[in-house]
This record gives structure tokens, sequence and C-alpha cells, in this order.
């Protein structure tokens, strides 16, 4: 009967001991899996926030993206208004040029004696002008201005006249002259833009 007991006492030491082992083992087991799911749902956590950081950053950067792009269409109109308002004053203050006016003198003829022989020029000016004051002055001004430009022609001979060189010279001097009775006249304010030769006769 001691023996039996004996026994007895041993397996359940040994049942016990292995009861025990059971339990450790159970407990290591749900120690590592309560770490693995903390550990798991930290990073999912963590990810979702940086997740919704980045997502509400990025439309924070699309809102101010947008707002820029609003903010420059805007500058870009204010802009365009300005020089279309800019364009419209330089188009007020360019205002076109009056019409040209051409005051026609009377033929002018003027003697000349080549080799003995009797040449004559005749020459018909036009005055060109945007100035009506100073058109008037030409017509009502025609002998002072043919007296003045007679002696000027009688200054060149009647070869050089027969020369396109000669013309152009005797156009410029014209037109110095001309020019210089009407400053005189009228003021300085008041121009003429061509003397103008529309029958120029050298027989």
């Amino acid at each position: 009967m001691a023996k039996e007991k004996e026994n007895d006492q041993e397996q359940e030491a040994k049942a016990g001991g292995g009861n025990k082992k059971a339990i450790l083992i159970i407990a290591l087991v749900a120690v590592v899996c309560l770490l693995l799911g903390g550990g798991g749902g930290y990073l999912l956590f963590s990810g979702g926030e940086k997740e919704s950081k980045s997502t509400a950053g990025g439309k924070k950067s699309d809102k101010a993206s947008k707002s820029e792009k609003s903010a420059k269409k805007e500058e870009g109109e204010e802009e365009a208004a300005t020089d279309a308002e800019e364009g419209e004053e330089g188009t007020e203050e360019a205002s076109p040029k009056p019409p040209a006016q051409y005051s026609n003198m009377k033929p002018l003829t003027v003697n000349y004696t080549v080799n003995g022989k009797p040449r004559y020029l005749q020459v018909s000016i036009s005055v060109m002008s945007r100035d009506p004051a100073v058109n008037s002055f030409v017509e009502a001004n025609q002998p002072l201005l043919q007296n003045n430009l007679l002696l000027i022609m009688g200054n060149y001979s009647f070869d050089q006249l027969g020369t396109l060189e000669g013309k152009e010279k005797l156009r410029a001097a014209c037109f110095d002259e001309v020019q210089k009775v009407i400053h005189k006249e009228l003021g300085e304010e008041h121009n003429i833009e061509q003397v103008l030769f529309f029958n120029f006769i050298l027989q």
C-alpha cells in the first residue's frame, strides 16, 4: 500500500510538472501573439495617419496651386486690361495726320542765252503742306514767293538744269526759300513738307 501511494504521488508530481510546462508555453504563445498584434496594429495605424496626412497635404498643395493659378490668371487679365487701356489712350493721343494739301503756283519762266541763242525754262511748282494756314498763305502770297524763286532759278545755268542732280538741287533751294518766307511771316511752328515740280520744260 505504501508503494502504491508513492507511485500515485510521483505520477501526480509528473502530471503537475507537465501542466506547468503547458501553461508556460501557452503564456509565451499568448505574449508573442499580443506583441505581434500590437506591432502590426501600430504599423497599420501609423501608416494610415501618414497617408491621411500626405493626402491632406496633397489636397492643400492642390488648393494652393489652384489659388496661385487663379491669382496669376487674374493678374494676367488685369495686365491685359491695362495694356488695352494704354493702347486706347495711345490711339487717342496719336491722332491721324490731316490730309496733305497742295497749293499750285502759276508757272514760272526763266530766259537763258546759250551759244548766242535764246533758251528758256518753264516750271510749275506745287507746295505740299498739312497746315491750312500755310496753304492759305501760299495762295495769297504768290507774287512774293514767285519773285524769290525766280531769283534763285537765275543762279543756275541752263546746262545744270538739264541734269537730274541740277533739278534736285534747284528743288531743294526752292523748298528752303518757301520755308524761310513762311517761318518769317507765320512763325516757325508752320511748315511745308515738300516743294514739287509737276511741269519742267527746258527749250
